[in-house]
């Protein structure tokens, strides 16, 4: 079962979390939300699995890798900074 984190994490998607969580929650939704900006702390370990289960660095920050680093809206100076050269 999806959580609506879930929903959220891989669609970007708040109306569709937030019905999700309602809905999860057994509870009447009025498809009315509204959205709050927040900040977030980012751990410094990325919150990865143990050493040995870990994917390695260039999975993500990499040229070829799984980040988008451009769609997410990183500026090319702040891509660079992320990406790691082959």
């Amino acid at each position: 079962m999806v959580s609506s984190v879930g929903v959220h994490n891989v669609t970007g998607d708040p109306a569709a979390a937030a019905k999700k969580g309602v809905e999860d929650a057994q509870q009447v939704y009025s498809g009315k939300w509204k959205g709050v900006g927040e900040s977030m702390v980012f751990s410094m370990n990325h919150q990865v699995a143990p050493k040995a289960e870990a994917l390695k660095c260039n999975v993500c920050h990499s040229p070829t890798g799984v980040m988008d680093f451009k769609k997410l809206g990183y500026s090319e100076e702040q891509i660079k900074d992320l990406t790691i050269p082959r």
